[in-house]
């Protein structure tokens, strides 16, 4: 059950059978009530590597197709928010409290934890008591099942494949730009949606020459990481402020302090990194991708494969599919 194109395996089939196994362990991940936080996690993480799978395709399914898809699990991740949002600030508040505990008083970040953990299991007692939003998020997944062996990828579709990663590159290459002129906390999330894209696909294609994209897919995934961290950090300051009267004042003026301090040497990091991935020009990114994996599939067989024109159902949406 890997999150790549296996070398043999076409590149239709192998789309088709990560995004059936993505959706499997999303329901899987879900139907453990007495995990309900790290299954909410879990799943959450499927339903973007999805998303990242559709995005791979966009050219090929047709824009229709794509909306849709993107759509419908953008909305089940959304819907299963709140726990996991709440669960972000506190492990950010451990490692605020890990990174300055030398520095900082424990009791500093005790006062905002309490507030933190009372509020997680307000969330989590309203979930397990009405239960019924996450049922019906089972129950699309599980209606989910259906399309993947179905997928509209078909023919010699080298170009879109290229079409699309060079899009998702040159969407964080505009954004790391935007973000070095402008480092907001909206202009660095929104970097960092379109890097963690640029890591799903590298490691879906790793087989392409697995030793450079799993280098590439390390490097993307560590700027992710820090721009994730920044993110949560810039949230858990607003948090702080939004825990008054709660929430002491010189606490709440300590953790804002903190989280602008840790967020500024985290952007030093992203910035030093962001040169180095986005260092090419999206037009030469593209065309060193298109050798690579022409080179690639050159060899394992062929891009084509044999689907015909098919009626589609992604949520309450029916699409026609066809080339």
């Amino acid at each position: 059950m890997s999150y790549y194109i296996e070398t043999g395996e076409s590149f239709p089939a192998g789309i088709a059978r990560i995004g059936a196994e993505q959706n499997e362990k999303a329901i899987e991940a879900l139907d453990q009530p007495e995990q309900l936080h790290q299954g909410i996690h879990k799943a959450r993480k499927h339903f973007k590597k999805l998303r990242a799978i559709f995005r791979l395709v966009r050219d090929e399914t047709g824009q229709g197709y794509y909306k849709a898809s993107n759509v419908f699990y953008r909305d089940r991740g959304r819907e299963l928010a709140p726990l996991r949002d709440i669960t972000s600030l506190l492990k950010a508040l451990d490692m605020l409290e890990d990174y300055f505990n030398s520095q900082v008083k424990k009791a500093t970040f005790d006062e905002m934890r309490e507030l933190l953990e009372t509020e997680r299991q307000h969330i989590r007692q309203e979930l397990i008591d009405d239960n019924s939003q996450l049922q019906q998020v089972l129950a699309q997944l599980q209606d989910a099942r259906s399309w993947f062996m179905a997928m509209p990828v078909e023919k010699d579709h080298l170009k879109d494949t290229v079409h699309s990663l060079r899009r998702v590159y040159k969407r964080g290459y505009k954004r790391f730009q935007k973000a070095q002129q402008n480092p907001t906390t909206y202009q660095m999330h929104q970097w960092r949606k379109r890097t963690k894209y640029l890591w799903y696909h590298h490691r879906l294609l790793k087989k392409t020459w697995p030793k450079v994209y799993k280098a590439y897919a390390k490097s993307i995934h560590k700027l992710s990481d820090i721009l994730g961290d920044h993110h949560d950090f810039a949230l858990l300051a607003q948090k702080a402020e939004g825990l008054a009267p709660d929430l002491s004042e010189n606490n709440r003026r300590v953790i804002r302090a903190l989280c602008r301090e840790r967020q500024a040497e985290l952007e030093r990091d992203a910035f030093a990194l962001g040169r180095l991935i986005y260092a090419e020009h999206p037009d030469a990114f593209a065309e060193r991708q298109e050798g690579w994996l022409g080179s690639w599939r050159w060899e394992v067989g062929s891009w084509k494969s044999e689907v015909g024109n098919r009626r589609w159902e992604v949520g309450n949406r029916k699409l026609e599919i066809g080339r």
